[in-house]
């Protein structure tokens, strides 16, 4: 992070009451909304922050080295800012925060006024209900640094299905099926029709993508994990963010366990299966010697 303003420098050794604190969030769907603890609006970086949700951050403390520090914003859920709805669909993790620290003289363009300062920037965690107030969790972003990247090498296919390096057309009629929910079972567990085609588990580890129209209900245009296909029932990875109703519709499409067959047999697709079959497990690796076991030196893969 840069250096304060030297006028905000001196302010904060002086422990000048004109100081209020800001943060910036900017949604993974590009939305950016404001906070400050300040007694009314403030606009910080174009982006006009909102006094109204009382919002309070936590005390920040930082620490050499890569391990994770944290810290709390907290404030009241508002409707306008911050929704219920929004919450427990879980629409704010992993969203981008500025933390400023802010003269707000700078709104009044006081000529005196120093300039804003980011102080952090950090990751939104997890983002809990407290009765009427939300609270947020602030993870610095070397939270990314404990993130696994590059490839990997396993028995099993690391690639997403659909992608480019995957090759597979999901657009295609034979990996995708138009459908309606009939019934909801549960927030997970839907009944729909237009899979009556389909094998039994053929949907599984596939996607029910709503329709991003009017007949898609509270959850159009999103799309949600399946787990689970048997019969004209989809069991999904999470419970839907928004309640699902008979009648909305969407699009189903396939899903693939990964394997070498899978890859072949439902997706003619086997020139580009990513993972190696014959790679040694951590199991086999670690595995200690059997009496049981045919250990006359062959190969594994019988």
């Amino acid at each position: 992070m840069t250096a304060p303003d030297p006028r905000l420098q001196a302010m904060i050794a002086s422990g000048s009451a004109t100081l209020a604190r800001a943060w910036t969030v900017t949604l993974r769907d590009g939305r950016r909304i404001g906070f400050t603890d300040h007694d009314r609006d403030l606009v910080v970086d174009g982006v006009t922050c909102h006094a109204a949700t009382g919002a309070v951050g936590s005390a920040a403390r930082q620490r050499l080295g890569l391990s994770v520090d944290r810290m709390d914003l907290r404030g009241a859920i508002d409707g306008a800012q911050v929704s219920d709805a929004e919450v427990a669909a879980g629409l704010w993790r992993g969203a981008a925060v500025d933390v400023w620290l802010v003269d707000w003289r700078h709104a009044d363009a006081d000529p005196d006024a120093a300039d804003p300062w980011r102080m952090d920037r950090a990751l939104i965690g997890e983002v809990k209900r407290r009765g009427k107030a939300w609270v947020m969790e602030l993870s610095q972003r070397t939270a990314l640094l404990n993130q696994r990247k590059g490839d990997v090498i396993s028995t099993g296919c690391p690639l997403v299905l659909g992608s480019a390096a995957c090759g597979v057309d999901l657009t295609a009629p034979a990996f995708r099926s138009a459908v309606t929910v009939t019934a909801v079972r549960d927030r997970r567990r839907l009944a729909v029709a237009g899979l009556e085609a389909r094998p039994d588990t053929w949907a599984a580890r596939g996607v029910i993508t709503f329709d991003a129209g009017a007949g898609g209900g509270a959850n159009a245009g999103r799309a949600l994990d399946i787990v689970r296909h048997q019969g004209g029932e989809i069991a999904l990875a999470d419970p839907a963010p928004f309640a699902v109703a008979p009648g909305d519709a969407g699009v189903v499409t396939a899903g693939c366990d990964h394997t070498p067959a899978h890859c072949r047999e439902k997706f003619n697709n086997g020139e580009n299966f990513g993972g190696d079959p014959f790679a040694v497990t951590e199991g086999e690796f670690l595995a200690l010697p059997d009496d049981k076991a045919q250990l006359d030196g062959g190969s594994l893969r019988r």
